[in-house]
């Protein structure tokens, strides 16, 4: 018995003679043909669009890009070699932009996504010149050291698996959510506002820096820090467990229940 590989398709030859197969050959051939068939699609596509950004889910990719290819309207799916070559140029995504298994380091000259952002790539290495995020952030198993120029998110931040001692960089303000749970951080650096909750939970953070404001739920178990300094609002609960905690700081409001243990 050996196997036909086709462009990630993987069947397995049968023997006809032996009475155990459970595979009739008539089906087994057409499964090929269609196999076949759609190889055939796909090789046309790529020598169509070979010289030209294209998407992972190769979507024609000429009608989304502006003349220059510093603009992508829409949602970009980037993989592999291909991911290099698109972020040489791209400036600016208007949709979402997931990024997986690449082989770029760096975001490039990329400045603008609309959408969500989703990175889930040890390559990546820096955000480039990353500063807006309009959706999600998600950075799962990849090497930054740091957000970078990154300032603003307009959705719910999820840092998982990040190297150590990573750093927020330039970020101010997440709109949304943002889960730092088990993380190396140790600061919150420029952070200002957080809209929706903040979960500081077996982390080495020891400030929470310029932070004013958390607009849900405020949760710090097992971190370093003494005291709020200039957090003077918490829309939800605040809970503080195996902190060493000392100082409200500046803090103002809490509009669910405290819990200090």
């Amino acid at each position: 018995m050996h196997q036909i590989r086709l462009r990630g398709w993987q069947v397995n030859k049968v023997n006809p003679l032996k009475k155990d197969n459970k595979m009739k050959v008539t089906e087994l051939k057409r499964m090929i043909r269609e196999i076949i068939k759609e190889e055939i699609k796909y090789q046309q596509f790529y020598r169509k669009h070979k010289d030209k950004f294209e998407s992972v889910n190769n979507e024609s990719v000429n009608e989304s890009y502006n003349k220059d290819n510093t603009v992508y309207k829409g949602n970009l799916k980037l993989e592999g070699d291909l991911a290099k070559t698109v972020l040489t140029t791209l400036k600016r995504v208007e949709g979402n932009l997931t990024i997986r298994e690449s082989s770029t380091e760096s975001l490039g000259n990329l400045e603008y996504v609309g959408g969500n952002l989703y990175i889930w790539d040890p390559s990546i290495k820096s955000l480039g010149n990353l500063k807006y995020v309009g959706g999600d952030l998600t950075l799962a198993e990849t090497n930054c050291k740091s957000l970078g120029k990154l300032e603003y998110v307009g959705g719910n931040a999820q840092l998982w698996d990040v190297r150590e001692y990573f750093s927020l960089g330039n970020l101010k303000r997440v709109e949304g959510n943002l889960d730092l749970d088990e993380n190396s951080i140790k600061s919150l650096e420029k952070l200002e506002y957080v809209g929706g909750s903040l979960k500081l939970q077996w982390t080495r953070v020891k400030s929470l820096g310029k932070l004013k404001y958390v607009g849900d739920f405020l949760a710090l178990w097992k971190t370093r820090i003494e005291t709020f300094e200039n957090l003077k609002y918490v829309g939800g609960d605040l809970n503080v467990s195996s902190t060493p905690f000392k100082s409200f700081g500046k803090l103002k409001y809490i509009g669910g229940s405290l819990s200090l243990k």
